[in-house]
């Protein structure tokens, strides 16, 4: 089956990630002023898919780049070999960066990507950042407070919570039912709705259940 676009209108929006999705929502519009965002929470609760439609919202507006931190952390230290990092991401108004949890290992590393996010906010760009983690786990790391403090009034953390409502979980595993043509009961959807928490169980249920539509285009 071809895979589903990620965008706002195929996101499920539940209390949990409401605030964030229209926050989001807004930068394609400039309806805030924000210099750094970081979107926190676990694993599988919906971050990339926001990272990606965002993306996709506001190519045609502004110059936006979307990066893994492994690759971050490729070109910065390709950068530091070369001694050339004020060229990094020089053309980009827009920087959306995931997962840099995985950029905590080298003081070097570290410091660089300070510098880079610093630079973006003192041209007056942004830098978007999510991290799989909880937000009440990264406010006490040395390198998250010294990005927040760059510029205390344009800086946010945003943060998902894993756990979603009933009424989402039904509307999920309604929609792939419905799309796959499985024969799932409305008892069997009530018990799998009751017997997951959060999306990512949600996932793997219904992964296990080898459904044949690509649950991480929509969660």
């Amino acid at each position: 089956m071809e895979k589903l676009k990620q965008t706002f209108s195929n996101f499920y929006i539940d209390s949990s990630n409401k605030y964030v999705y229209e926050f989001l929502k807004n930068i394609t519009d400039r309806k805030n002023d924000y210099s750094i965002v970081i979107i926190s929470g676990k694993n599988g609760i919906g971050k990339t898919h926001l990272m990606v439609a965002l993306e996709e919202n506001i190519k045609d507006k502004e110059k936006v780049i979307r990066i893994s931190s492994q690759y971050l952390k490729k070109k910065i230290i390709e950068q530091i070999k070369n001694e050339n990092l004020d060229n990094l991401f020089n053309k980009i108004d827009i920087l959306i960066i995931e997962d840099i949890q995985f950029l905590f290992s080298m003081e070097r590393l570290e410091e660089e990507f300070y510098k880079l996010i610093r630079k973006f906010a003192s041209e007056n760009k942004m830098v978007l950042m999510t991290i799989d983690k909880e937000k009440n786990t990264i406010k006490n790391i040395g390198l998250i407070k010294r990005i927040m403090k760059i510029d205390k009034s344009k800086s946010v953390i945003l943060n998902i919570k894993p756990k979603i409502t009933n009424k989402t979980k039904m509307k999920i595993i309604k929609d792939f039912n419905s799309i796959n043509h499985n024969n799932m009961t409305k008892n069997e959807i009530t018990e799998l709705a009751k017997k997951c928490n959060n999306f990512q169980e949600l996932k793997n249920e219904l992964n296990n259940k080898e459904i044949l539509f690509n649950v991480n285009n929509v969660i």
